[in-house]
């Protein structure tokens, strides 16, 4: 009788054990970071850079890396940070840059393409006739 009950109370504790483990397992990332924006080889005139990408199930957070030049040739890392959204608003220089971002939980992680972009200010000459230059 004692055996029985012992066994039954070991069976439901392995059963617990079994279902918190589950829990504590987080699930690898499925799938593909793919990025939006701004597009490969995009060129841009204005500074204000909206980065975007596909949110994945099982994440917990983004890493959005922004270098001036290329990850091969990097110039200055402009942003290493790391986000819970696949958007991101950051102001950059004109220059060449290059980003990408790593979709990862503590089971794996999952890195996107690298896209290149350009940023070049066109500011127009404005000449002003006054009755000095006249």
């Amino acid at each position: 009788m004692i055996d029985n009950k012992l066994t039954k109370v070991l069976v439901i504790l392995l059963a617990i054990v079994t279902i918190a483990c589950e829990d504590l397992i987080e699930k690898e990332i499925e799938g593909t970071v793919t990025l939006y924006a701004p597009h490969h080889n995009a060129q841009l005139d204005d500074k204000d850079v909206t980065f975007w990408w596909n949110e994945l199930d099982n994440v917990r957070g983004y890493r959005l890396q922004l270098v001036k030049n290329s990850f091969e040739q990097i110039e200055k890392v402009m942003l290493d940070s790391t986000v819970t959204v696949g958007r991101f608003d950051y102001t950059v220089n004109p220059g060449n840059y290059q980003w990408r971002v790593t979709a990862f939980n503590d089971a794996n992680e999952v890195v996107s393409d690298t896209f290149s972009f350009q940023i070049e200010i066109i500011t127009e000459n404005i000449i002003i006739e006054t009755n000095e230059t006249k």
